[in-house]
């Protein structure tokens, strides 16, 4: 079903698709800017997907277009873990990055690109066999028999290109030649979930849910007069989503906590929940970043997305929305920015208070980097 979501809403124009996978700062949203602008862009850690057509450089200035998509993973790996996996097995290939200045967390690289690419059935090897410290291009041979290879770049150089062009020489003929092969078919571990199928099972569901609902005004209408008949998490971002896009930010989130605070009140299925600000305030921002992050319909890749005043995708982008922001459907992703003693605190609930564990994402550098873009 995720299959038939993603070849429906984000087509293959015929260029080769790939994903840039790694830990949280590794340097995924780096490679790719550089791949495309040609020149080093000052980055947040990203939370859902960039997606860019690229004209990669290859020795002898030839170049190769690749669609390239760059899983965030700014809240945790466990957000983006479904789609991380069915684009392990349909990607045409993946570039795991890693950080080698980050030495603490290479082992943590290691396994965490395991886990992605080793399923359980006999294909996947030994049970139980430990791949931590084992060379990437081990884990990839030996268990699931890819070819694979690791190449070193100093991203953060001018010349960085230039180092770049023998690895997507190599990527790009592995990727063509007819040898290339992929065995694993079962889902691995999810190491942020006692169930690896919880998100999945969860994303087919809202996935479904998208297709039988209400039209957006509609829908809007209803939340407005309290006349809703749920009240979940889907909901609820369903009406960020629906009214952001609709009336932009500015106007939107004055309209969500006025709604919000007025559905409590009125609406029985509501009976006994409280307003909390905080939380409201947290979901906007986040809802409003994926919006940005999400291409319209029609746009092929993330350049095409209009700047700061636009209210594109349009609210009929649901389902496009969901597929490239699949963080927002674990609900306890304010975690990841605030403890649970300052998000249940009085003072939160009456009025927004700053994260105590790491700053939420904003838009400015996504901004300029928007606007940076060759047209």
């Amino acid at each position: 079903m995720l299959r038939q979501f993603i070849g429906r809403y984000f087509p293959n124009k015929g260029e080769h698709a790939v994903t840039f996978m790694g830990l949280d700062y590794a340097g995924k949203t780096t490679l790719l800017y550089l791949l495309k602008l040609n020149q080093i862009i000052p980055t947040i850690s990203t939370i859902g997907f960039n997606v860019e057509t690229v004209d990669v450089p290859l020795p002898g200035r030839r170049r190769r277009r690749l669609t390239c998509w760059d899983a965030g993973t700014g809240c945790g790996i466990h957000g983006v873990y479904p789609l991380l996996r069915m684009f392990v097995e349909t990607s045409a290939g993946v570039v795991w990055v890693v950080d080698s200045t980050d030495r603490e967390r290479i082992d943590e690289s290691v396994e965490t690109f395991s886990s992605l690419l080793i399923g359980t059935g006999d294909e996947a090897g030994p049970a139980g066999d430990d791949v931590r410290g084992r060379d990437t291009r081990q884990v990839c041979k030996s268990h699931l028999r890819r070819n694979a290879f690791v190449y070193g770049a100093a991203l953060v150089r001018p010349d960085a290109t230039a180092a770049l062009s023998a690895a997507f020489e190599w990527f790009i003929a592995a990727i063509e030649s007819p040898s290339t092969t992929s065995t694993s078919k079962q889902p691995p571990v999810n190491p942020g979930s006692s169930d690896p199928l919880e998100l999945d099972k969860k994303l087919s569901a809202w996935l479904a849910r998208t297709e039988t609902d209400t039209p957006p005004e509609e829908f809007i209408a209803q939340f407005l007069s309290a006349k809703l008949s749920t009240w979940d998490h889907y909901t609820h971002i369903r009406i960020a989503y629906a009214i952001l896009t609709t009336y932009g930010r500015q106007k939107g989130k004055d309209m969500i906590f006025d709604g919000i605070e007025n559905f409590i009140a009125r609406s029985p299925i509501a009976s006994g929940r409280t307003y909390h600000v905080t939380m409201t305030y947290f979901w906007i921002q986040l809802v409003h970043l994926g919006i940005r992050n999400t291409p319209p319909s029609g746009a092929s890749n993330a350049s095409e997305i209009m700047l700061v005043d636009s209210v594109e995708p349009s609210p009929e982008d649901f389902i496009r929305f969901l597929l490239m922001n699949t963080h927002l459907l674990v609900g306890n992703l304010w975690t990841a920015f605030y403890s649970k003693d300052a998000m249940t605190s009085p003072e939160a609930k009456a009025d927004v208070i700053l994260p105590d564990k790491k700053p939420l994402p904003n838009l400015v550098i996504r901004d300029a980097i928007s606007r940076m873009r060759p047209v």
